[in-house]
């Protein structure tokens, strides 16, 4: 051959694939999806959206379209951090990277036909160089050539990400013959593209020879994996279950999809201790612990058999109280947070105080304890109370003892608080829960708290505590919508206990022991709708964590559409039901009431429904574009 500069292009020319590239992709998002618990599907899509909305920016922005892995990476790892997955970017990038790099390595192996011709040419003293339009930059494709122990046949490697220009537009020919100081027509291109690698060579005056390569199609199994939920008719007949009747069994769905983002942040921070705050958290328990014993049944993932979860009975009465300080110096913001429009009995009772105490603090108080006061901690009769001895006698002798009983209580966990921090679980919103705990303990124990949603508030912006809502955010979209108080009624309805709400604590024959106030309708109502409710969604969880963890597709819009669907199908026995399990909730913190629930039944009903279609009216848009790409 008379030509003394040989170009010649990589992929399916010298360096030949076991399978198609998009199946490479996929391999590569299965690892990484392992490593850090997330979907593959969800991965090999955002690579893919990633390549082309990167390059769509760039086309506008700089007039090229080039895109290099670092950057597809980037936008994986920050996209993935607004769903809530807890990694570093640095780290997860670094990782990312190494694994692509290895996921390609294992499909290579060589065209021996143009290798050989091409070590002809070097004896010959023929310049070989490497130009290939790739994302991958120079480095890492020197890396696979000398896994193929055939860098040292190039004299220099050319990619299209490094330059900022492609083949296939002509411009990085130009670029590379002038680099090279070599005239065109010493030059010759051997590539397999009959467009990049053949006619544009050719458009600029480079010779070209064609090697002919029969492409790889994707395969089918990663073409079902890409565009269809693999499970989208079992999850549908799962739904209809029940004749339709009690569609409220379908928060089964985003009860799943809380748990498994639970399980995954509990893992990243390798954590070996979870509690479950009372009430709610005796359902989500129960449903969390499922999750485990089939991830371990199933050889899935050991992680699940090594977390310990623990049940504390606990409310914000109960901690409240085990946590005052002494009269003088207790400000009991939490309290006056929830709720600062209460009457001194109220005040009482919340801090625990039975009927006989608080008859007796009356007859030495000249005011009217029933009478409820705006401003309640600014107020003349909160100062009053405070000053009065009975109640200062009453209130230290009850804080003591309930501190007491309480710190003894947490010792039953065998936890070593300061050392592994605290992880709890609970339906939230606020967080006060979890500032009650982290006061109990001065602020010296690390508090964690997974909740379904989280509202941050003007109290949040001086906590070091971490709190995080799986499902609901005031600061991100998840099922596309700001936390609002009734989608988190709803979720507590349903994850009602089997035992009242927990008063205080206290010491009986050396043990410690919660006191539950008495509410037997409450206990009745959970016997008679809300057990057999969770039975449903027990079995329907069941199903969903059978049928999921990495297989399923796209779960995250699953999970989101099924919601919509449900808010939109509740039945006549569904509104039954929140009616009548809301009618029972009892909650003596402050004040604090369910929206609506002092309006007349069928006023309050029409209140429900009018948020439920507001809510859906909110993100009917985002709705139809998830349905879209579930089902497409």
């Amino acid at each position: 051959m008379k030509k003394n500069t040989i170009f010649v292009d990589c992929f399916n020319t010298i360096i030949l694939r076991n399978c198609s590239s998009q199946d490479v992709i996929y391999n590569w998002a299965t690892i990484v999806g392992q490593k850090h618990m997330v979907e593959p599907t969800l991965i090999y899509k955002l690579f893919n959206k990633a390549r082309f909305k990167l390059a769509i920016r760039k086309l506008f922005k700089y007039g090229y379209t080039e895109v290099r892995l670092d950057e597809i990476l980037l936008y994986i790892a920050k996209t993935l951090i607004q769903k809530k997955c807890d990694i570093n970017i640095e780290k997860f990038c670094e990782q990312a990277k190494n694994d692509y790099i290895l996921a390609e390595k294992q499909t290579h192996s060589l065209n021996d036909i143009v290798v050989k011709k091409l070590i002809e040419y070097k004896k010959q003293g023929k310049h070989i160089y490497l130009v290939s339009d790739f994302y991958c930059p120079k480095d890492i494709i020197a890396l696979w050539l000398k896994n193929l122990n055939i860098y040292k046949l190039f004299d220099d490697l050319f990619v299209s990400c490094d330059f900022k220009c492609t083949k296939s537009s002509g411009k990085l020919y130009t670029i590379v013959r002038k680099r090279l100081h070599a005239n065109k027509k010493d030059i010759i291109m051997i590539g397999d593209n009959g467009w990049s690698d053949i006619w544009s060579a050719r458009i600029r005056g480079i010779s070209a020879y064609q090697v002919k390569h029969k492409a790889i199609p994707t395969t089918t199994t990663t073409k079902q994996k890409a565009q269809n939920c693999n499970n989208w008719i079992e999850y549908n007949q799962l739904f209809n279950e029940f004749n339709g009747e009690y569609n409220l069994s379908n928060y089964a769905f985003p009860l799943f999809l809380f748990t498994k983002r639970l399980y995954n942040k509990l893992k990243q921070g390798n954590v070996h201790n979870v509690i479950f705050l009372s009430r709610e958290g005796q359902f989500l328990k129960q449903l969390f612990d499922k999750y485990c014993k089939i991830l371990t049944t199933n050889k899935i993932d050991n992680y699940a058999s090594q977390l310990k979860t623990h049940y504390l009975i606990a409310s914000r009465n109960s901690v409240l109280c085990a946590t005052n300080q002494d009269i003088e110096h207790e400000d009991f913001k939490y309290l006056f947070r929830a709720s600062n429009h209460i009457s001194i009995k109220g005040f009482l009772q919340t801090l625990n105080f039975n009927e006989t105490e608080i008859k007796t603090i009356k007859d030495t108080l000249m005011c009217d304890i029933n009478k409820k006061i705006r401003k309640f901690n600014k107020s003349k009769s909160f100062a009053l109370l405070k000053q009065n001895a009975e109640f200062k006698k009453l209130y230290e002798n009850k804080r003591k003892n309930i501190n007491n009983a309480f710190g003894q209580y947490l010792n039953t966990y065998n936890i070593d608080f300061y050392k592994e921090g605290m992880h709890i679980v609970d339906i939230g919103y606020k967080g006060t829960m979890q500032a009650l705990i982290s006061k109990y303990f001065d602020n010296k124990v690390n508090i964690t708290g997974y909740y379904i949603g989280n509202q941050t508030s003007k109290f949040d912006q001086y906590s070091t505590q971490k709190r995080y809502g799986l499902l609901y955010a005031q600061d991100q979209k998840i099922h596309a919508s700001k936390l609002t108080k009734y989608q988190i009624y709803q979720y507590e309805q349903i994850c009602r206990a089997n035992h009242n709400s927990c008063a205080s604590y206290t010491i009986q024959q050396d043990i410690p022991t919660p006191i539950l106030m008495e509410n037997p309708k409450e206990i009745e109502i959970f016997k008679n709708l809300t057990q057999p409710l969770q039975q449903q969604i027990l079995h329907k969880f069941e199903r969903i964590a059978q049928l999921d963890y990495y297989n399923c597709n796209c779960y995250e819009n699953l999970c989101a559409y099924m919601y919509f669907k449900l808010l939109k199908r509740k039945t006549k026995k569904d509104w039954d039901f929140i009616m009548s399990s809301q009618d029972t909730h009892q909650d003596n913190f402050g004040d604090e009431r369910y929206p609506f629930k002092v309006i007349g039944k069928n006023l309050r009903l029409f209140g429900f429904k009018a948020l439920d279609k507001l809510f859906i009216a909110y993100n009917a848009i985002y709705a139809n574009i998830i349905k879209k790409s579930i089902t497409k």
